[in-house]
């Protein structure tokens, strides 16, 4: 029989086949095989923790990959070894396969890009299955499939990761691949610096250069006219080279305002795919990978709970499921479930408070494209009607503020206007799935504004 490093080896393969890379680098570095013996296999572990995760997570798998590489039926018992060598097992051939050396990280450097951001770490469900499948595919066929892509969806659902990750396996693959990532201020910021310092040719040559462009919130282009001429520009010249470009909005390009209609075609030209927020499943399942590849270990009584509560976004379950175990730690009582529910209950309090209603305001009148002083006017106009009640509507829902605090607000009268706004479009939104879609985009806008 081999020496247990050998079969140690081959039972990580094995394993890797069914394990994101994550989890394989994140907890695998940390275990090995001791030995085998009377068909027992002895499994060294770092410590007391990685041994709990192990052989709660993945002690069947292990098993089963054991007994496939030694050829006999045995079972698997995990120790704790004080003595456990990290650095050895990192230099096994498989974890050296997957490091990033000093020539890697510095091409993620340089296009940009974060290296957390990859499609093994990324859940996939029923919210956000289309555009990840085709960012899969534009992964495996750069600049021929989909171009552009354009993916648009509220603030923290992943559109970030979703394209990075683009960028980072294309860069696996290939990693001589020209990648640029930036966000839309980021673009003119650098144009202007360009037209400032006489440089423009070495501006247009960095992005009209490029395998693969990505621009995050491209939504915020429309307030730059020039920007939006030069974007359109490179677009082209990207386009007619047949290379890769993708944009992220918090909107679909036919709802940016202010955007050349040119410019909006061109958008629209390949894939437009939205992602919305996580079902329940998917949050138990994205607080499960957050706590595996951070190493939290939480019962899943108190996972579930956080899924419950907490309904918005990606960015807003890791924060929630960070401060729940930093509770933990720092008491060394694993909170319960009334307690989980009251922490969370407080912070989400704190986080409506620092947001003010002329705030909201001010996001309704930009998306109907009214000015803040008509949606307090006293004018009936249908074109104010809506938008006012839109602004009631998320003052009173989302701010939690009480019916005639909301009024007052928006100059109205009474309480009985804000319940007739809230009545109304409750029944608009239960008809219209495209007036609903724009109605929580801008309750996913507001919350760019929490403190």
């Amino acid at each position: 029989m081999d020496g247990s490093a050998q079969i140690w080896g081959r039972v990580l393969h094995k394993i890797s086949t069914h394990i994101s890379s994550a989890t394989l680098n994140t907890w695998f570095k940390r275990v090995q095989l001791n030995k085998v013996n009377n068909g027992v296999a002895v499994i060294s572990c770092a410590d007391a923790f990685v041994r709990e995760w192990i052989e709660t997570k993945h002690k069947v798998l292990l098993t089963e990959a054991v007994t496939e590489v030694v050829g006999e039926k045995v079972s698997v018992t995990f120790i704790i070894d004080e003595s456990f060598d990290t650095l050895k097992a990192e230099n096994s051939p498989l974890f050296m396969g997957s490091k990033n050396t000093d020539q890697s990280i510095k091409v993620i450097q340089q296009a940009n890009l974060n290296s957390k951001y990859v499609f093994e770490a990324f859940v996939v469900g029923p919210s956000n299955r289309l555009a990840h499948a085709a960012a899969e595919a534009i992964s495996n066929k750069i600049g021929s499939l989909y171009n552009p892509f354009f993916v648009y969806g509220g603030v923290g659902l992943g559109k970030t990761h979703l394209m990075q990750a683009i960028g980072n396996r294309i860069l696996q693959i290939d990693p001589k691949k020209r990648i640029f990532y930036c966000a839309s201020e980021r673009f003119l910021n650098e144009m202007v610096d360009a037209i400032r310092s006489g440089k423009t040719f070495e501006f247009r040559d960095k992005y009209r250069k490029l395998d693969l462009l990505i621009i995050d919130d491209i939504q915020f282009i429309s307030n730059w006219q020039e920007t939006q001429s030069e974007l359109f520009h490179t677009f082209n010249e990207l386009h007619l080279a047949n290379k890769q470009i993708i944009f992220a909005s918090d909107r679909p390009p036919a709802e940016i305002p202010n955007l050349m209609d040119r410019l909006r075609s061109r958008f629209e030209g390949g894939m437009v795919a939205d992602i919305s927020k996580p079902t329940f499943e998917m949050r138990v399942a994205i607080l499960k990978k957050k706590a595996e590849e951070n190493m939290i270990h939480l019962p899943e009584e108190i996972i579930i709970t956080i899924a419950s509560c907490v309904e918005s976004n990606i960015r807003e379950l890791e924060g929630a499921l960070n401060r729940v175990y930093n509770q933990k730690n720092v008491t060394g009582v694993i909170p319960c479930e009334k307690d989980v529910k009251a922490m969370l209950r407080k912070i989400d309090d704190e986080r409506r408070k620092s947001i003010s209603p002329q705030k909201v305001i001010k996001e309704v009148a930009e998306e109907f494209e009214v000015k803040i002083s008509e949606i307090k006017s006293s004018s009936r106009k249908a074109r104010l009607s809506l938008p006012r009640q839109v602004a009631m509507y998320i003052i009173r829902e989302d701010l939690h503020y009480k019916l005639e605090d909301t009024a007052k607000y928006l100059k109205r009268k009474d309480h009985t206007t804000v319940l007739n706004a809230i009545k109304k479009l409750d029944s608009m939104m239960g008809e219209d799935q495209v007036f609903r879609e724009k109605v929580e985009n801008l309750r996913d806008r507001v919350r760019r504004f929490i403190v």
